[in-house]
């Protein structure tokens, strides 16, 4: 943890791996973050104190990038055979694959605030990297109507002072 000067206050993990990424519960009472202590990146669940260690990723040699919904599942990209996919993972440890496994690359996945798209950024209909977004079990996806170009870690938040517009696909 950090004060507000960025000065650290506490080493929450205490060891030698790399332990990177985090992300806060939406309560803020855990944080997930990743991982290499047994190897290869792998989602953890923390209490925010640093207690409680709990591996939720099991499959897969290469997962990063989590994000903490308002449902309580882990949205992450993971590496499966050749594509690097859009997963989620629920308390039970219960993963769901969002985007469809086809060679191509989607990253950074962002839950919207109600829990039911995630925004990420993909080349897999292989016209070039967008952002695109997903329902909460994949679905339906689709790009959003922007130009191909360099699109990195996305995140939904609504604009101070702004009101919600209807979702319009």
């Amino acid at each position: 943890l950090m004060n507000d000067k960025g000065r650290p206050i506490k080493n929450l993990t205490n060891h030698a791996a790399d332990d990177l990424d985090p992300s806060w519960s939406p309560d803020g009472k855990e944080i997930a973050f990743v991982s290499n202590r047994t190897g290869r990146p792998q989602i953890y669940v923390m209490k925010a104190n640093g207690s409680e260690l709990q591996r939720m990723t099991f499959s897969g040699p290469y997962n990063t990038g989590p994000d903490w919904g308002a449902q309580g599942k882990i949205v992450y990209s993971g590496l499966r055979g050749s594509a690097v996919d859009i997963l989620t993972v629920d308390r039970n440890r219960k993963m769901q694959r969002l985007t469809p496994g086809l060679g191509k690359r989607s990253l950074e996945p962002s839950w919207a605030s109600c829990g039911r798209r995630v925004l990420y950024v993909s080349n897999e209909d292989g016209s070039g990297t967008r952002l695109w977004f997903t329902s909460h079990d994949g679905a339906v996806r689709h790009p959003l109507a922007l130009p191909s170009g360099r699109y990195y870690t996305p995140v939904w938040r609504k604009l101070p002072g702004q009101q919600p517009k209807a979702f319009q696909p």
